[in-house]
């Protein structure tokens, strides 16, 4: 992986004396220059780096405020950033330091010192970066169900919560279907559950290329799903669960399985709710709602219900 230091100083030439120490040091593959902290957010808008290396002095944007915009930035604020003073200026130094410094180096610079600095905080992005990639996986694991790769129950309670906060404020729309397979429990009596886990991944395969690359699909629990549509109201939803229950009638799940030939016949039902068309409270109406709807459609088998206030509990 590029390694890519970015250097700030007005002057010209204490640019170019760093960058060649740092060369010679074969520290980076990319050296990147600004005149000053104006610059320098120009280029950290369109290149990431590793390590900035930055005068306090400096016309337009000095240092400090350099400093202080890129500790307030969440996607720049882990980047090791060192200053560089004049000897004896200790109250920049105290500064530097109190609004988020990692390091100093004085001018006029030690090249040893420049080297050892430099490689201590290129480790330290090197843990920082290994930690953010293994916690971003554990975030994974705790919403993604493992059978299917669709988020999970939890993600799915999350997520409905969030739009329905969304859509309350900025009077949006939004659709939750719950989604049921009918008659799934065969497929386990007759060819067992790993079949059946292959069934399940099939149906995933199938809803998640029904909707929209925003919308929300989940496992909600057993052979049942979930799915949120942003900004939906019920006609577009009809549109979705047709298209769902076609696909799923059309198909042939497991068919590559030797024993299983023909592939086995399924089918869907979905219940529907719409917020705000259908009076709810919180987001756990909607799932009470949509469930009051999927156990309607399931009367019918291979259709969809879209709630209304009418329906038997």
């Amino acid at each position: 992986m590029e390694k890519r230091v970015l250097v700030i100083d007005d002057s010209e030439q204490t640019r170019k004396n760093l960058i060649e120490i740092l060369k010679g040091a074969k520290l980076f593959n990319v050296y990147l220059e600004a005149e000053d902290g104006v610059e320098a957010f120009r280029i950290l808008s369109r290149d990431k780096v590793d390590i900035i290396i930055s005068d306090v002095i400096m016309p337009r944007m000095d240092g400090f405020k350099f400093l202080a915009l890129v500790k307030k930035d969440r996607e720049l604020r882990d980047i090791p950033v060192i200053m560089l003073t004049i000897r004896g200026e200790m109250i920049d130094k105290i500064r530097g330091l109190d609004i988020g410094a990692d390091d100093y180096i004085i001018k006029p610079f030690n090249a040893d010192e420049l080297i050892a600095k430099v490689k201590v905080f290129l480790r330290i992005k090197a843990l920082q970066d290994d930690l953010k990639t293994k916690n971003l996986e554990l975030e994974k694991l705790s919403v993604i169900d493992h059978l299917t790769q669709l988020f999970n129950r939890r993600y799915f309670y999350d997520t409905l919560r969030k739009e329905f906060k969304r859509s309350e404020r900025y009077n949006l729309k939004v659709t939750s279907m719950l989604i049921d397979l009918d008659n799934f429990k065969e497929v386990n009596d007759n060819y067992g559950h790993l079949i059946g886990d292959l069934v399940l991944k099939e149906v995933a395969m199938i809803l998640v290329g029904s909707v929209r690359e925003h919308d929300t699909v989940a496992r909600y629990g057993g052979d049942e799903f979930g799915i949120i549509l942003p900004q939906k109201n019920g006609d577009g939803s009809k549109v979705v669960a047709e298209r769902i229950i076609r696909t799923v009638d059309d198909y042939r799940f497991a068919k590559n399985v030797e024993e299983i030939k023909e592939g086995i016949k399924l089918t869907v039902s979905i219940g529907i709710v719409t917020y705000p068309e259908h009076k709810v409270a919180n987001y756990e109406d909607i799932i009470k709602l949509a469930d009051l709807a999927l156990y309607n459609a399931k009367a019918k088998r291979n259709s969809y219900c879209i709630y209304n206030e009418t329906l038997k509990k």
